[in-house]
C-alpha cells in the first residue's frame, strides 16, 4: 500500500499534491503504512480515505480496493454511511474516541453484500493548528470468530433440543460432583423427579440411593474413557415416597471437552423393570409347569401299572402335557429372540448419538429411528404379556393387515437390508382374521431366514406375494383336505442357498437344522414355531427349494368367507 498511495495523483482530490500536505497528515499517513495493524483515515471535509496492507484483505477481492484509495468516504460506503458517518462526526466534535467490538456492519465485497464483523476504535487526528482534521481507525475484523461461536451455541442448542425431544431418558452430568447440566423430561419422570430439584444438582443427591451401585461405574467412565453399557441393571428407587427395586438399561459415555480432557458423562436409559418382572414371571410359570408334568407324569407312570385298562387315556394326558411343555419352551423363547431386534436398533443409534461431536441433520432421522424402535418394543411387550396368559391357542382373532405386518417387520430389518443392498417386493398382500402378534412372530422369522441363507456376496431379493388357491389346487399337496373352500397362498421367497426336496418336511420339525451353526445363526426351532402358528389358525405351511437356487415358503390361510 506504500507504493500505491505514493504513486497516486492525489493533486486531484481535495487533499491536494503531498508536498502540500500538513505535517500532522503526513506523519498520520507515515505511521499508518507502517503498521503492522490494521488502520484506516478519513481525512477532511471531504473524508478523503487511507489505508494500510493489514486493513487491505477486509476489503475483499472483488470489492472496494483499490478504489477506495483517496476516494470520498460518502462514495466508498454508501451502504453503511448511515451507520459510520454519526460515529465519525461524533469523534471529530467531542474528540472522545469509541470502542465497538464485534459490530455486525454488513460491507460490499467480494461482489456482494456480505454480514462483516468488526472490532474498531474512532479516534480524533488533529491538524497543524491543533483543530479536528480526521478520524483514525483502528480495527480487526472478527467476522470468522463471531461466526464460529454462533455455530457452536447453534450446535449445542440443536443438541439439547434434541436431548430434550428424544424419546428415551437422556442426562448430562458434568464436573467432579457430577451436576446434572441437562436432564429431558423422560428421564426425570425415570427418577420420579421435578426439574426444579434435580436440575444444577450433584447427582447423589438428588439420588443417594444409587449411589453405592453406580457412582464407581460414572467414575470409572470419567477416568477411563470407555462407554459402560447397563444390562438389566438393578437399582432401588425412592418412588411416591416408597423404595422399590427398579430395573434399567443404560449407557454412561464419557463427556469429552474441548482440550480433550474428561469432566463428566453422558447417560441414555430405559427402564425394562416390567419386561424383567414379566419375564421371571414367565420362568416361574415354566418352572411350574415343568414340576407338574414331572409330577403328572410319576403320577400317570403308576396309574398306568395298577390300572392297565385306563392306558390310553394315560399316554394320551401325558402327551398333552407334553406338548403344553414343549409349546411353553417355544414361547419363552420367542419371547426373548423377539425383542432383541427393536432394543438392538435403540442401543446402535443411542450410541452414535452420543459420539457425535456435532450433531448433523441426520440426527432427527436417528432420533425417529430410536422412537419407531422403542414403540415397536413397547407393542411387542404388551403383546407378548397378553399371549403369556393364554394357557391354549384359542386367542380372540381379529382383522390383521398382513402388508402393515411385513411393513414393520421391515423396519426391523432395515439396517441389514441397506447395508446388504436388499430387494424386497411386497404385493397383493390380505387382511386376514387372526392373532396379530402370531402373525408378526410366523412373518419375522420367515423373512429373518430369507434374509439369513443368503451368502455375504450375494444382494439379497426376496418377493412376498398372495393369490387365491381353491380346494382342488390345495388338496393336491397336503396330506389332509382343508376345511374351507378358498385359502390365501402367501408365498415368500428367496434367491438362498437352499435346501435338497427331501427334507422339506423335516426342516418344520423342532431343533431340526441343515447347516453348522458356525456357518449360519439359529435356534432350530423358528419353522417349528411357523408350523405350530398356522395350525392354531386352520392353515397349512410347506416349502419348495433346490440346492443353489432359493427357496419359495406357501402359508396357506383360510379365506374369510
Amino acid at each position: 500500500m506504500g507504493e500505491l498511495t505514493r504513486a497516486y495523483d492525489w493533486s486531484q482530490t481535495p487533499v491536494r499534491d503531498p508536498k502540500y500536505w500538513p505535517q500532522s497528515l503526513r506523519t498520520t499517513v507515515s505511521n499508518l503504512l507502517n503498521s503492522k495493524f490494521p488502520m484506516f483515515l478519513w481525512w477532511g471535509e471531504d473524508m478523503i480515505q487511507f489505508y494500510n496492507d493489514a486493513y487491505r484483505p477486509s476489503l475483499g477481492n472483488e470489492g472496494k480496493h483499490p478504489k477506495a484509495l483517496g476516494q470520498r468516504g460518502i462514495e466508498c460506503w454508501p451502504e453503511i454511511w448511515s451507520i459510520i458517518f454519526p460515529l465519525i462526526e461524533q469523534v471529530k466534535s467531542t474528540g472522545q474516541p469509541t470502542w465497538n467490538e464485534n459490530l455486525l456492519v454488513p460491507i460490499f465485497r467480494n461482489g456482494k453484500i456480505e454480514d462483516v464483523y468488526w472490532t474498531f476504535s474512532y479516534s480524533q487526528v488533529l491538524n497543524d493548528d491543533g483543530d479536528p482534521a480526521g478520524v483514525l481507525v483502528t480495527c480487526m475484523e472478527t467476522t470468522e470468530a463471531v461466526l464460529s461461536r454462533k455455530q457452536l451455541e447453534e450446535s449445542e442448542k440443536r443438541f439439547q433440543d434434541l436431548v430434550m425431544q428424544a424419546p428415551v431418558a437422556i442426562a448430562v452430568f458434568r464436573g467432579e460432583n457430577f451436576v446434572a447440566e441437562i436432564v429431558n423430561d423422560y428421564y426425570l419422570k425415570l427418577v420420579d423427579k421435578r426439574r426444579s430439584e434435580f436440575l444444577n444438582t450433584p447427582l447423589f443427591e438428588s439420588l443417594p440411593l444409587v449411589q453405592s451401585s453406580t457412582e464407581p461405574l460414572a467414575k470409572e467412565v470419567v477416568k477411563t474413557g470407555q462407554p459402560y453399557y447397563g444390562r438389566e441393571f438393578e437399582v432401588p428407587m425412592n418412588r411416591n415416597g416408597k423404595i422399590e427395586s427398579a430395573y434399567f438399561n443404560f449407557i454412561y459415555s464419557p463427556l469429552t471437552e474441548s482440550d480433550g480432557t474428561r469432566n463428566g458423562f453422558i447417560v441414555v436409559a430405559t427402564e425394562v423393570t416390567e419386561q424383567v418382572e414379566s419375564r421371571k414371571k414367565l420362568e416361574e410359570v415354566q418352572s411350574g409347569l415343568e414340576e407338574q408334568v414331572k409330577f403328572r407324569t410319576e403320577e400317570l407312570q403308576l396309574s398306568n401299572v395298577e390300572l392297565a385298562t385306563t392306558n390310553e387315556e394315560l399316554q394320551k394326558s401325558t402327551h398333552q402335557l407334553a406338548r403344553s411343555n414343549e409349546e411353553l419352551s417355544q414361547f419363552a423363547y420367542a419371547a426373548s429372540h423377539d425383542l432383541q431386534e427393536p432394543l438392538r436398533k435403540i442401543q446402535i443409534f443411542s450410541d452414535r448419538i452420543l459420539h457425535l461431536k456435532t450433531l448433523p441433520r441426520e440426527a432427527d432421522e436417528w432420533a425417529a429411528k430410536i422412537n419407531q424402535a422403542a414403540a415397536r418394543m413397547t407393542m411387542l411387550i404388551k403383546s407378548l404379556l397378553e399371549f403369556s396368559r393364554l394357557v391354549t391357542p384359542e386367542e380372540t382373532f381379529a382383522k390383521v393387515d398382513l402388508a402393515g405386518v411385513i411393513k414393520d417387520i421391515l423396519k426391523d430389518f432395515e439396517l441389514e437390508l441397506n447395508e446388504r443392498r436388499s430387494q424386497v417386493e411386497v404385493h397383493n398382500l390380505p387382511v386376514v382374521t387372526a392373532s396379530e402378534l402370531q402373525m408378526q412372530q410366523l412373518f419375522y422369522n420367515l423373512l429373518s431366514n430369507a434374509l439369513k441363507f443368503v451368502p455375504g456376496e450375494v444382494i439379497p431379493r426376496i418377493e412376498v406375494n398372495c393369490q387365491t388357491v381353491s380346494f382342488n389346487e390345495l388338496r393336491k399337496y397336503l396330506h389332509k383336505p382343508p376345511l374351507n373352500k378358498e385359502y390365501h397362498d402367501i408365498t415368500i421367497s428367496d434367491n438362498g442357498i437352499g435346501f435338497d426336496k427331501q427334507y422339506s418336511e423335516h426342516i418344520f420339525e423342532i431343533f431340526k437344522r441343515l447347516h453348522a451353526g458356525a456357518q449360519f445363526k439359529g435356534s432350530g426351532i423358528g419353522l417349528a414355531l411357523c408350523k405350530r402358528i398356522v395350525t392354531n389358525h386352520g392353515g397349512y405351511i410347506r416349502a419348495d427349494s433346490t440346492v443353489g437356487k432359493g427357496s419359495t415358503f406357501h402359508v396357506f390361510l383360510p379365506k374369510d368367507s
